[in-house]
């Protein structure tokens, strides 16, 4: 595949406020759930400040990497539609490639298309505990293929497979 995935407008625009909206934006450090310093859209980083639109542009270009490497790392990835794609984007930002690749089990039925067994074990995780309010709206996201977090900019369900 020699496309990348920021070609696509409009799943783009709906990843980069969905992790937005679920990162928060902070433009000094503070101590994420972990207990890590933390800026930006969830930036580790040294004591500083950031404009918003250096932490929007870094943004871009590490979903740009996480949406390249899993389409290489998750066989299917790019047989998914692209909501289910930017779930995944979002949870590798979120807690890393590594910490997504654990997701067996749901990785399995997601390569199924089985969403509701997908979505028990998305909530069946320390992931879910750790970040309760965010795995709600992507587990109904994995259930319905359809955007739910009001609060999106870009409110379009279209996939770009």
């Amino acid at each position: 595949m020699n496309t990348l995935y920021f070609q696509h407008t409009t799943d783009r625009n709906n990843l980069i406020e969905l992790v937005k909206k679920n990162e928060g934006f902070e433009s000094r450090l503070y101590k994420c759930s972990k207990g890590k310093l933390t800026i930006g859209y969830g930036f580790n980083l040294d004591d500083c400040e950031i404009p918003k639109s250096v932490a929007e542009s870094w943004l871009i270009i590490l979903l740009d990497n996480l949406y390249l490497n899993l389409s290489t790392l998750i066989d299917f990835f790019d047989k998914l539609d692209g909501i289910r794609q930017n779930i995944l984007i979002d949870i590798a930002y979120n807690i890393g490639i590594s910490g997504l690749l654990e997701f067996k089990k749901m990785l399995k039925y997601l390569e199924k298309k089985d969403y509701e067994k997908c979505a028990e074990e998305m909530k069946n995780s320390n992931w879910y505990n750790q970040v309760p309010n965010r795995a709600d709206i992507l587990i109904k996201m994995m259930i319905t293929g359809k955007y739910v977090n009001d609060n999106l900019k870009y409110n379009n369900t279209t996939s770009f497979n």
